[in-house]
């Protein structure tokens, strides 16, 4: 027998938890303003909760009308898939207004992740709100969009469905 082989082995193994502690970290520092000065309502997260998972972002403002017709919708497509690998983080991006955040969040018994201007870092950019984007588990920005009607509430439904179905596929 060869008495490196465990030596090899323990290079490999050590190696290999590198490489992956690498890549979780990459998608991880993916993420601005997950922390508690931005937090506003709902789950709190950490960009290693969004690790593996599809992101739905709301970028929105208190004043905005479309908005604030949105949020509801949002709650029930919440509702729809929060047992999925999935998160939906509200970002609130107009002025930060905790009173009247913290207003429409009772008012429509939202139960999302609420942060002031949290973000993806290859973030679109962003010329009005209400803005959506989906990043896929890879990172991957998968669908942009902006303005809302109830065929938006559909369109996201449908992105959202089709790349958790992905995770499910070997």
């Amino acid at each position: 027998m060869n008495s490196c082989a465990p030596i090899r082995r323990a290079v490999v193994v050590a190696s290999l938890a590198a490489v992956l502690a690498a890549l979780s970290s990459c998608f991880a520092s993916e993420w601005r303003g997950l922390d508690d000065a931005s937090w506003r309502s709902g789950p709190r997260l950490t960009p290693e909760m969004l690790k593996g998972k599809v992101v739905l972002v709301d970028k929105w403002g208190v004043f905005c009308p479309p908005c604030r017709v949105a949020l509801p919708h949002l709650e029930e497509l919440w509702q729809k898939f929060r047992s999925q690998p999935f998160v939906l983080l509200s970002s609130h991006c107009a002025g930060d207004n905790r009173e009247g955040i913290a207003k429409l969040v009772k008012e429509n018994s939202l139960t999302f992740s609420v942060y002031q201007n949290a973000k993806f870092a290859k973030e679109p950019e962003v010329k009005a709100i209400p803005f959506f984007y989906v990043v896929n588990p890879e990172g991957e920005i998968v669908y942009k969009g902006m303005g809302f009607a109830p065929a938006r509430a559909k369109e996201l439904e449908a992105v959202v469905a089709a790349e958790i179905a992905k995770l499910s596929k070997p």
